[in-house]
């Protein structure tokens, strides 16, 4: 009904399953779609946070509650929502990858590097270059070591993890980058070479 426009009587609804059973979580994670659909974003992550106190394990709750919190821009709220998500299932690798976006987000660099290690240092055995996804969180923990301003060690880390890449555009535009920030001139005058070389049309 909501979806159809009818958000009054969508709630009216509501408001009666929940004189059926209070303690229902399913009930007041509607109502915090409800709210949301309405966009009282502060009463819907009331409803959520309140769902959660009842059904505190719920995924779908949980990940509503997050969502609503960086779309308001709420980073701590998010980074602990993030965390009870990781906390709750520690082998989806998306847990981690999101824990280090909110501290990101938060302004926390040395955090969301450090989650990313951490991630790191749980894996066995280091995934595949074609594993698409690690390839990419290693570029993205190597843009987070560049945004803390250690530039020599972003180049550093990108020296060595980089290898373990698929994205080989991307290395050789961040390294070249890099060098050219440190003032290596005549090796970032090679690897500008070498990217020219491989893409003469590029005039970025």
């Amino acid at each position: 009904m909501s979806n159809l426009g009818q958000l009054e009587e969508a709630f009216a609804l509501a408001k009666t399953a929940l004189k059926n059973d209070m303690k229902s979580h399913i009930c007041w994670h509607v109502f915090g779609l409800l709210y949301r659909a309405e966009k009282n974003y502060e009463e819907a992550i009331k409803a959520y946070k309140f769902a959660l106190k009842l059904e505190p394990e719920s995924q779908p709750i949980q990940r509503d509650l997050a969502l609503l919190q960086m779309q308001m821009r709420d980073y701590q709220g998010y980074i602990q929502s993030r965390s009870n998500m990781l906390q709750s299932r520690p082998a989806l690798r998306q847990n981690w990858t999101a824990l280090a976006i909110a501290h990101h987000l938060a302004g926390n660099l040395a955090d969301a590097e450090n989650v990313l290690t951490t991630y790191e240092e749980t894996l066995k055995t280091p995934p595949p270059r074609s594993d698409m996804e690690h390839s990419e969180a290693i570029l993205y923990k190597n843009s987070i070591i560049a945004e803390s301003g250690d530039i020599a060690r972003a180049l550093e880390h990108l020296e060595t993890a980089g290898k373990r890449c698929t994205d080989v555009l991307a290395v050789m535009e961040m390294r070249a980058d890099y060098l050219l920030r440190l003032d290596r001139k005549a090796e970032a005058e090679a690897a500008y070479a070498a990217l020219l070389e491989r893409n003469p049309e590029n005039s970025n």
